[in-house]
């Protein structure tokens, strides 16, 4: 059987898209992965002779139009091009899973208002065109992939020093040491006197407010616990619309005793960022309130306790006070950040090793033992049927307009 996996964004930074896609390759399918060029995804992908990438066109800027007419020019014009791109549509025989990462029209709402018509058309075909979908997941049924995991300090130190080569403030006082690591006469240790490590990621979209996390950390620059509290490198990795307009309020901070870098990461350094940290830190604000972040899993795959941004349903994968910590505003982040960190390294606070300790539960479960649990059965279940034409013509038309969620980045 041959499989279309779909994204309607850059494929290199579609993380669970390229999962889906190597499991099934693993699984015996033959795999199309359609998405936009962009930044390269993971080489085990690159390498699978079962996974066919390819390529869709961007829609034109129509900055020119009306944003109500934008829209509608984009939605046809990518579900032409996502037709076109589709061989396994080509005797229109297919069956529809749906991989929600969150509700279209809830995140349009936030850049146009709840009650702008397109927003509500959005509802309206999401509502009605999701339905032809034989089968759908969320991210509350996955978990990342072997490659996010606890890593030996070794392995932090030469991570550490690829990056200082490029990033000044990582290197240490030696040629063989770094902010964090050293090494002694061929051993690698920690160093005691080491700054804090705070990790998050970001697509810098409107769904994540930033500003939370740089009050935060005015916030601990100015605490009272200040001579008990060390310097923090706080990395924030990711590339998107905002990112420039945050660079900007980053550089206006003017952080003493913290420094903040923005790196875009390769695939294969990504999760060794992850297990090198101390704390991480999710923004991500559902529209909907029912979508969890895959960043937040695959932190907790490296054994990385984190804090998170609380909204409805942020507590089925984050367990305040026992595998990591919510927060509902800069001033809670900010506490949470004090508590974490005073006396650190030698005196750390004893919930550091109480979270990694149930973190370890929650690694017990992979991606692979828990994809072939609940995907793969679902799959295999599905018969293909003949569609009719006009129906699978209607569908095709107004895919894009289901997963409208990616237009504002476009813009």
């Amino acid at each position: 059987m041959r499989v279309g996996v779909v994204v309607l964004g850059d494929i290199g930074r579609s993380p669970r898209m390229c999962y889906h896609a190597l499991s099934l390759a693993e699984a015996g399918f033959q795999v199309d992965l359609v998405g936009y060029a962009g930044s390269s995804p993971p080489v085990q992908l690159l390498s699978n002779s079962s996974i066919r990438i390819k390529h869709m066109k961007k829609p034109p800027s129509l900055l020119f139009l009306p944003k109500i007419v934008q829209y509608f020019i984009k939605a046809i014009l990518q579900s032409l091009y996502l037709l076109t791109s589709l061989s396994l549509v080509s005797k229109l025989n297919f069956k529809l899973i749906i991989d929600f990462h969150n509700y279209s029209h809830t995140i349009l709402a936030m850049s146009s208002g709840e009650s702008s018509p397109i927003v509500k058309l959005t509802g309206f075909v999401e509502k009605i065109f999701g339905q032809t979908a034989e089968a759908a997941f969320c991210v509350t049924q996955f978990r990342p992939p072997a490659k996010f995991r606890p890593i030996s300090i070794a392995e932090k130190h030469e991570l550490l020093m690829r990056l200082g080569v490029t990033y000044p403030e990582l290197r240490g006082g030696t040629d063989k040491s770094t902010q964090f690591t050293e090494e002694i006469e061929g051993e690698v240790t920690l160093r005691n006197y080491r700054p804090g490590l705070l990790v998050s990621s970001t697509s810098w979209t409107q769904d994540e407010d930033f500003s939370i996390l740089l009050s935060a950390l005015q916030e601990y620059e100015a605490s009272d616990d200040g001579d008990k509290l060390p310097r923090l490198i706080c990395i924030i990795t990711g590339k998107g619309e905002l990112k420039e307009y945050y660079m900007k309020k980053i550089s206006d901070l003017n952080l003493k005793k913290i420094k903040v870098l923005t790196p875009w990461l390769e695939a294969e350094d990504y999760p060794l960022l992850l297990a090198s940290a101390d704390i991480g830190v999710s923004l991500h604000s559902s529209s909907s309130g029912l979508d969890l972040p895959m960043k937040v899993v695959d932190m907790f795959g490296c054994g990385l306790p984190t804090a998170a941004l609380k909204f409805k349903a942020i507590g089925e994968l984050v367990k305040d006070g026992e595998n990591g910590e919510l927060f509902e505003n800069s001033s809670g982040l900010s506490s949470i950040l004090v508590d974490w960190f005073k006396g650190f390294p030698e005196n750390s606070s004893p919930k550091h090793d109480k979270y990694r300790s149930e973190l370890e539960k929650f690694r017990e479960l992979s991606w692979d033992v828990n994809w072939r649990r609940n995907a793969i059965p679902v799959i295999r279940s599905l018969e293909i049927q003949s569609s009719s034409i006009l129906p699978s013509l209607i569908f095709f038309l107004f895919l894009t307009l289901i997963l409208i969620s990616y237009f504002p980045a476009v813009n």
